[in-house]
């Protein structure tokens, strides 16, 4: 939720933006406020970001259905 932009934690955050727009359906507006007030462009951003790394990294896209498998939406 924080300002940092070191890779590790920027990459996460987007992961977590990604997961909220797809298993909840959250509006844009409101995922980037609950990360710290963040605009709308921001969000759009990290969404296209972790689709186009979700084609071309094996890894991301393992990394992300573990984690929607953990919450207990593996089947959406």
């Amino acid at each position: 939720v924080g300002k940092s932009r070191k890779m590790e934690i920027a990459q996460a955050r987007q992961v977590s933006m990604y997961l909220c727009r797809d298993i909840m359906g959250t509006s844009l507006n409101n995922i980037g406020m609950f990360f710290g007030g963040r605009d709308h462009t921001t969000v759009m951003h990290a969404l296209k970001t972790v689709r186009e790394k979700k084609t071309t990294d094996i890894r991301m896209e393992k990394m992300i259905t573990l984690i929607r498998k953990e919450l207990g939406f593996s089947f959406l």
